[in-house]
């Protein structure tokens, strides 16, 4: 399946937050709702990176080198990647709440239907087949007159 892209919400017109950042970088403050997340930085789709920016938990903090153009790649096992495109000045932190969607498991992705219990097979010939009653369908008044 495709990726689900991410818009990053619409910034305000007020200048960049400034922190104690690395010179040159910016930074992500990522919460999402899966349990370890992995954050790639990818220069773009033909070029990914090998190893996360960040990864861990559901609240991370990814440093960015500024004014540079990246493509943000999230994964967590059981969820659908998504990814963005980001720019961020030097000394800018960007707060980006993602929603991983869930990987449908692969039967109801074909549209197989679960599947049911095998009955058991029939007895061998020429052997007693054991009968099992179902006690709720007794009547305990049976033979009383």
């Amino acid at each position: 399946p495709s990726p689900v892209v991410v818009t990053p919400p619409p910034r305000p017109d007020s200048p960049p937050t400034t922190s104690a950042l690395p010179p040159g970088t910016g930074r992500v403050l990522l919460t999402t709702n899966a349990n370890g997340t992995r954050v790639f930085l990818d220069r773009n789709e033909h070029e990914p990176a090998t190893e996360p920016a960040a990864a861990g938990g559901m609240n991370l903090k990814v440093l960015v080198p500024a004014d540079t153009p990246w493509s943000l790649r999230i994964e967590a096992e059981g969820y659908r990647p998504a990814t963005m495109q980001l720019k961020l000045a030097a000394g800018e932190e960007m707060a980006l709440p993602v929603v991983l969607i869930p990987v449908e498991p692969e039967r109801l992705r074909r549209g197989t239907p679960t599947p049911r219990p095998t009955p058991p097979p029939p007895p061998a010939p020429g052997t007693k087949q054991k009968r099992t009653v179902n006690p709720s369908i007794i009547d305990p008044f049976a033979g009383e007159n």
